[in-house]
């Protein structure tokens, strides 16, 4: 299964460090400091394992991009991250659906991995019983 991330922040600097991290742990990786760009790409029917966003952008905050990621992509497994102080809220943001897991800036990236690694097995046991689901009834499901 190739892992495909997308990663949408507005500094550069967290967004470099982000993709070179994750292709180093085997990931594709379409990294872009432009809401309107990863948009394009979700329209132009690019599937992704993983979308991880910012939630202050001047673009679109990261909850309503979320929410077209997972109007578009709904398999996609959606992070917020933030180093906005009020974690209620995001947290919030995580119970009403708009993304799968926030994880507050500043972050270590073996605490992302772990995240990353957790979804990642839900993924793949999903994937798992869809194929033996599907093999069982003949394709009919």
């Amino acid at each position: 299964m190739t892992i495909r991330t997308l990663c949408v922040d507005d500094d550069s600097t967290v967004l470099n460090v982000l993709k070179d991290f994750l292709a180093s742990k085997g990931h594709q990786v379409f990294a872009t400091t432009s809401v309107q760009e990863a948009i394009k790409a979700l329209g132009a029917g690019e599937t992704f394992t993983f979308c991880i966003s910012d939630y202050q952008m001047p673009e679109m905050n990261g909850d309503d991009f979320l929410r077209i990621v997972a109007d578009k992509s709904p398999a996609t497994v959606r992070l917020l991250m933030s180093g906005y102080s009020n974690t209620h809220l995001l947290h919030q943001l995580t119970l009403d659906g708009a993304c799968s897991t926030f994880i507050e800036k500043p972050f270590q990236l073996s605490a992302l991995v772990e995240i990353l690694e957790t979804h990642l097995l839900v993924v793949r046991s999903h994937v798992s019983t869809e194929q033996f689901i599907g093999s069982a009834d003949g394709g009919n499901h």
